[in-house]
């Protein structure tokens, strides 16, 4: 049996962002997190079609240029093969413990301080 309650959803071939929104609406709109409303393009006047506005063709340009390929910065580093990546890995390490163990015998080779009480400072 159909549902005569429910309205049909609407399929649109070109949608678009309706920019004949109210600022009433669009306020209540993000208070409540709702999708803007959309309609079809050819529907819309030509001076506000978003491709002909300023807005949309920043918006173009922008969006054209975080698409485009970012270049991969190059490694001071960089790997080539697997065998050579452990041993570099393996020298990274070596190297960290070395001076891991140096600041830790500089450190229990000085003279222990112990604290003193602020009286003691006052005499």
């Amino acid at each position: 049996m159909p549902d005569f309650l429910s309205r049909p959803k609407r399929v649109l071939n070109d949608p678009v962002v309706d920019p004949r929104e109210t600022w009433k609406k669009w306020f209540v709109r993000q208070m409540d997190w709702m999708d803007p409303p959309l309609c079809e393009r050819s529907e819309l006047p030509e001076e506000l079609q978003p491709q002909n506005r300023r807005f949309g063709k920043l918006r173009h340009y922008f969006t054209r240029m975080t698409m485009t390929h970012l270049s991969q910065k190059p490694s001071f580093m960089p790997r080539s093969s697997a065998s050579e990546m452990d041993t570099r890995d393996k020298l990274v390490m070596s190297k960290m413990h070395e001076c891991r163990s140096e600041n830790h015998e500089a450190a229990s080779s000085e003279e222990k301080v112990e604290p003193v009480s602020v009286q003691q400072m006052r005499v």
